[in-house]
């Protein structure tokens, strides 16, 4: 939606650039709006595809997908996430950083977005098991 309303912007700009300089006669960048943004409602799993899901992964993946669904963290928060962003003592995990889709770290998607979240067990024991697996 975002490239979207500035894919359009942009080209408001330069059409009216295009007019003001004498290029174009018309106005045909007059009407345009930008998209607006719907409200979408969450679609979590259901039961069986959460079954569906956990039955069928394994090792690190497994850990991923649980503490993703135990924690609702984005997926760019989820990659973005540290080791020293978790606090075991508290059972908390800080989310102060995204991946984009260029790859790049960043803040999160919102201000609200910087935030700490307490842990579910699940989500805890899916932490433990990839700290046995990857943790220096």
């Amino acid at each position: 939606m975002r490239t979207v309303n500035n894919y359009i912007s942009l080209l408001c700009s330069l059409l009216r650039f295009a007019h003001k300089s004498g290029f174009i006669k018309n106005k045909p960048f007059e009407g345009i709006k930008k998209l607006q943004k719907g409200k979408v409602k969450p679609d979590p799993l259901t039961k069986q595809e959460f079954s569906l899901l956990s039955g069928s992964e394994t090792g690190q993946s497994l850990n991923m997908w649980t503490f993703a669904i135990y924690s609702g963290v984005r997926h760019g928060e989820l990659a973005a996430l540290a080791w020293e962003d978790i606090d075991w003592e508290k059972g908390t995990a800080r989310i102060q950083r995204n991946l984009n889709a260029l790859g790049m770290f960043g803040p999160p998607k919102t201000d609200a977005g910087n935030r700490v979240i307490i842990l579910l067990e699940p989500a805890l024991k899916a932490l433990k098991a990839q700290r046995k697996l990857t943790a220096l």
